[in-house]
């Protein structure tokens, strides 16, 4: 059989644009399935929008690769669709980045700083609607494509332990980091040869390296939604409903969780995990994580933390003569970084401060008492 060169030739941008609309259209119906939770009363609201922002993101960035194929034209002659396609490229990795982040820390929530991650998609955006261009839109996004690929395996080497409140879908969510990463690394090496098919005078819609990258990327997504179908899912505890008021069960489960934690002082010990002590009060992880969540209000975690940052207060207050290093490690902080930022969190003031308010308060105290007429 002959092979017509031409007409495969000319079968590329069609197919290329066939698949890059498979994957929008996939992507749009998986970020509206997240849309319509994030509506609903649901516990982990943050990591449920920033993974529902995510697919959005995905959903545009093929559609308007899809329409620039549809043209066979690329950049600002494009475009709308050519202006936005790097903002968004430039989107997903600080997405991607924050959900995993959000997925094994339920305490976390957004602040200020997080507004760092935007500004490289800032800066690209301003260069295409302004025309003015100080730095190279390709290079940026394999620098940041690059960045975000380390971050993701330098959060990998916690091991699957950091996602250990997702029960089952601990591995899963685990796999899914590197899996990202890899990703990630991957999405820089088929850039360079879009870049060097583009500049052979091939374009986009004769790019076989692009041809690859939109196969690949309707696997990946494929695979994410088939999971997502399952049961069970390991998107299910972005569905679990906001904590309600808690049980006589759930007092009973936290009562004995707090007869234990404070009789051994198990919030001292490194690395404790939630599982090592629902295990020795014969509950699942899940339930014991439950009934913490509706009787604090805060995850177990969080909840040790404050555990901790007590301890240190008692000794601050008790030992004023103790080195604060020692401290720190009496009360279960095997860091400084975290010794202070879980203290100023919940004293809005350093150990270090609190123990010299708590010294003055003492002796002006005492002072009190010595001049008090007998």
């Amino acid at each position: 059989m002959i092979f017509d060169k031409t007409a495969v030739k000319n079968l590329m941008p069609m197919l290329m644009q066939n698949i890059g609309y498979a994957v929008s259209f996939t992507c749009l119906l998986f970020a509206l399935h997240l849309l319509r939770a994030c509506t609903k009363p649901i516990r982990h609201r943050l990591p449920c929008v920033l993974l529902c922002s995510l697919f959005f993101v995905f959903a545009f960035q093929y559609g308007f690769l899809s329409l620039m194929l549809a043209n066979g034209k690329i950049g600002l002659s494009a475009g709308f669709p050519g202006l936005m396609r790097p903002v968004l490229a430039l989107l997903i990795c600080p997405l991607m980045f924050l959900y995993f982040v959000a997925a094994s820390d339920w305490d976390f929530k957004l602040r200020p700083i997080h507004t760092l991650h935007l500004i490289p998609a800032l800066i690209i955006g301003a260069q295409m609607f302004s025309g003015v261009f100080i730095f190279n839109v390709d290079l940026a996004i394999i620098i940041v494509f690059s960045a975000y690929a380390v971050a993701l395996l330098w959060r990998a080497r916690r091991g699957p332990t950091q996602f250990e409140l997702l029960g089952a879908s601990k591995d899963k969510h685990y796999f899914a980091l590197i899996g990202s990463a890899a990703l990630l690394a991957l999405s820089v090496c088929i850039e360079g040869f879009v870049i060097f098919d583009i500049a052979s005078g091939r374009g986009l819609t004769g790019s076989l390296s692009l041809l690859i990258n939109l196969c690949m990327d309707l696997c990946v997504i494929a695979i994410v939604l088939s999971a997502a179908l399952q049961r069970p899912s390991p998107f299910d505890w972005l569905y679990t409903p906001a904590p309600q008021t808690p049980s006589q069960d759930d007092k009973a489960n936290v009562t004995a969780f707090e007869n234990l934690v404070q009789t051994e002082r198990l919030y001292a010990q490194e690395n404790l995990g939630l599982g090592t002590i629902a295990k020795r009060l014969n509950l699942s992880r899940r339930r014991l994580s439950e009934s913490i969540n509706r009787v604090y209000g805060e995850s177990y975690s969080a909840h040790m933390n404050g555990l901790r940052v007590n301890a240190a207060k008692t000794l601050l207050s008790a030992h004023p003569e103790m080195a604060m290093i020692d401290i720190m490690y009496d009360a279960g902080f095997w860091s400084k970084s975290s010794f202070n930022k879980e203290f100023r969190a919940r004293e809005n003031m350093s150990p270090s401060d609190y123990q010299t308010q708590t010294h003055t308060q003492t002796q002006a105290q005492n002072t009190g008492t010595q001049k008090r007429p007998s």
